[in-house]
């Protein structure tokens, strides 16, 4: 596990990476009172991509929460693999209270051709699961909807039911009733962390939603294991 210091507002910074056949050479710097993470994502495939999350732990890496949020550049998203790919954290606007020893973990997912997990199309709308995984209490959803209408499309996601696998009716959802605009064929990523799920839960007995023009109905959903 390669590690690197790096000191931001005073406070020391560890990276690593796991996954080490994706995601090799992460290092980070200081840049306008950012956090600047530099890495190689790499793969046989050359086209292939992955979608790439930080994690933050503040244990000395015993537990990890939700990916970060506040993240710009090559990092929650869809990623092709390559070299010197960035991403950018702003640590004040994740949590303007952070404090003490961190630790980072850079993981990518590959996405097969037929995805692996859920994708469902209707009305020229595909919303493509990539990513349901459960740090603590919490479970990060992170989906790829793709318009494939001759008109931009302004998707708003809500009308959330959640229940996991302990009959645990899980009412806040961030990234709920936000907009998100998708042009005429393009692809954009959003993501969403569900609160408060059953320590224990394995998956959600029922996943639904409303995305504009589709609606999501999903049941019997495992979360996807973090490697």
């Amino acid at each position: 596990m390669k590690r690197i210091v790096l000191i931001v507002f005073g406070i020391p910074f560890l990276l690593s990476s796991l996954n080490a056949q994706d995601i090799q050479n992460v290092n980070a710097f200081q840049e306008n009172g950012k956090a600047v993470i530099v890495y190689d994502l790499l793969s046989m495939d050359p086209s292939k991509e992955f979608y790439v999350k930080i994690f933050c732990s503040n244990d000395g890496g015993k537990t990890f929460g939700t990916m970060l949020t506040k993240v710009t550049g090559d990092a929650n998203a869809m990623v092709k693999a390559g070299q010197n790919k960035i991403a950018v954290w702003d640590v004040l606007q994740e949590s303007s209270t952070a404090k003490g020893d961190f630790i980072f973990r850079v993981d990518a997912i590959s996405v097969g051709p037929n995805g692996v997990l859920p994708s469902i199309t209707e009305r020229g709308l595909t919303a493509q699961f990539l990513d349901i995984t459960k740090a603590g209490d919490d479970v990060s959803i992170v989906i790829a909807f793709t318009n494939k209408n001759p008109d931009p499309i302004q998707l708003i996601c809500a009308n959330f039911l959640v229940v996991d696998d302990h009959d645990k009716i899980c009412r806040d959802v961030i990234g709920a009733n936000k907009l998100i605009p998708v042009g005429s064929g393009e692809k954009k990523t959003a993501s969403f962390i569900v609160k408060n799920v059953s320590a224990t839960a394995k998956g959600f007995s029922q996943l639904e939603f409303s995305a504009s023009l589709i609606s999501v109905r999903l049941k019997n959903v495992p979360f996807v294991a973090i490697n």
